[in-house]
């Protein structure tokens, strides 16, 4: 893999004066799917927006740097960042039924978003969507530029997503829970198209979910988030094989297992995200961590690197990754 085509440098997005992404570094290589994974209302979408300029109204980007091709995205004009936006580095949202246009056809969305960056005569931009549509994987593609979003189902509506943030062929993918609702047959289908669409275009893809088995099946390397920060960092083999933070302990044993005890309860993680208003000094994690000290309330630990590629935010990393060992 080449070098990073992306990076961001401790970025922080407030809202009403409030972090609710603190610090948040990291770099994708060209080439390169990187997870970001935490509970919802941990600034994983948010990180996201960010990284776009989508932000909410009431949040701003407080502090920080998005390098991108050479510029940085939290302060070039918006002029320059909507020539980028969907044509170099695209975003597939959460929700495609409430993202699609519904009184617009499949066609004109797609000759839309191509005509915003590649100006192009009407038939070609109709034979670029018709052929973006088919290399998603879309059974009668010419039907379906015919139809609005509401006359498809969810998973087709994801794919026509997909074929929209792709149809400029960008370097960067941003892809926000792309699987969310869908079954798990269209799930697989979908993970499938985006890792073959990795390799036929070499894009980055920064994929954002809650799902361990996805991160599994399509990462090279995981960022865990908790309330804002950035709390481990390591290649999802070595992930998977040991965790240094007791958050993502948690969240891997809270995984479904095949192997399980029949009718055995599954793993929950007690309490709830904190609200950012309700933040001490302390480790974000405290109150719902089984390994927590006096330390851990009186002083928030840095993200420190304690391997090559490995990071984690915890006083106590070592235990953590003792008590993995077991069996849950």
């Amino acid at each position: 893999m080449a070098g990073p085509i992306l990076t961001v440098a401790d970025l922080a997005v407030a809202i009403a004066g409030r972090r609710v992404v603190d610090g948040i570094s990291f770099a994708v290589k060209t080439g390169e799917t990187l997870a970001i994974v935490g509970e919802s209302g941990c600034g994983k979408s948010m990180t996201a927006f960010a990284i776009m300029r989508l932000l909410p109204q009431a949040a701003r980007i407080s502090g920080g740097a998005v390098l991108f091709e050479g510029r940085d995205l939290a302060r070039i004009a918006e002029s320059e960042m909507k020539a980028l936006r969907g044509n170099r580095i695209s975003l597939i949202f959460q929700e495609p039924a409430s993202s699609l246009d519904p009184l617009m056809t499949v066609a004109d969305q797609l000759i839309e978003a191509i005509n915003a960056h590649k100006p192009a005569s009407h038939s070609e931009a109709a034979a670029h969507a018709l052929a973006m549509l088919r290399a998603v994987g879309i059974a009668d593609p010419a039907r379906r530029m015919r139809q609005y979003p509401f006359e498809l189902s969810g998973g087709m509506c994801q794919r026509v997503m997909i074929a929209i943030a792709l149809a400029c062929r960008p370097s960067v993918l941003l892809a926000d829970e792309p699987t969310t609702a869908l079954d798990v047959t269209i799930q697989a289908q979908i993970l499938e198209l985006m890792k073959r669409l990795r390799s036929e275009t070499g894009t980055s893809i920064v994929l954002i979910t809650h799902d361990m088995g996805v991160v599994a099946d399509m990462a090279d390397r995981v960022l865990v988030m908790y309330a804002g920060r950035i709390v481990e960092e390591a290649a999802v083999d070595d992930l998977f094989q040991a965790q240094h933070h007791p958050y993502t302990m948690l969240l891997m044993r809270s995984v479904p297992r095949l192997d399980a005890p029949p009718k055995r309860a599954l793993p929950v993680i007690e309490g709830t995200v904190p609200s950012y208003a309700a933040l001490g000094t302390g480790c974000r994690f405290a109150s719902r961590c089984p390994f927590v000290s006096e330390h851990c309330r009186a002083e928030e630990p840095p993200l420190r690197q304690i391997a090559p590629g490995r990071a984690t935010a915890c006083w106590h990393h070592e235990r953590v990754a003792a008590a993995g060992m077991v069996p849950a």
